[in-house]
């Protein structure tokens, strides 16, 4: 009897090939859990507790550009290797547990003081531009429905001698 994940596969997938999806499905929940899951509850306890939350910060921090640098690079590079899942959840692994403290305070913290206040001009810049942005695409939207507003209420509106769609299904009130 075949599961209901392996029912989802592809239908003539060599055995191997089942063994490589199933594996990779494996491993991507594995890093989600490692990664993301775990570390989230960690923080909601330390913050609980009242507890120093460096560690989570910090590991948030690592993850955050971790995540970046994944999407940016790392997908496109190295993703397609038999192996990247796996590298990838034990590497978010050795993050959890001392990693992301290691490089924070070996190569993060420096190189983010040391840019701290490009990068502080840069999401200012970006945060400005956005709300702009956002604001003239709320004013267009505005103006359209004003504009079509009749039509719109119109088209929406039963027209005079139809059935709601209950009744013409002959569903009962």
């Amino acid at each position: 009897a075949r599961s209901r994940l392996t029912a989802q596969l592809p239908p003539g997938l060599s055995p191997a090939s089942r063994a490589m999806v199933l594996a990779d499905l494996l491993y991507s929940v594995v890093a989600t859990v490692v990664g993301v899951a775990y570390p989230a509850f960690q923080s909601f306890k330390a913050v609980k507790a009242g507890k120093d939350q460096k560690k989570w910060l910090e590991y948030w921090t690592v993850y955050s550009l971790y995540s970046v640098a994944e999407w940016l690079v790392l997908d496109n590079l190295i993703s397609g290797l038999p192996a990247y899942l796996f590298i990838k959840a034990a590497f978010l692994g050795w993050l959890v547990h001392e990693g992301a403290s290691y490089l924070y305070h070996h190569a993060l913290e420096k190189a983010l003081l040391q840019h701290e206040k490009a990068i502080d001009e840069a999401l200012d810049k970006a945060t400005k531009e956005a709300l702009t942005k956002t604001q003239e695409i709320k004013e267009q939207v505005l103006e359209l429905a004003k504009k079509h507003a009749g039509s719109l209420v119109q088209a929406l509106a039963p027209k005079e001698g139809a059935q709601p769609a209950d009744k013409a299904a002959g569903k009962a009130e």
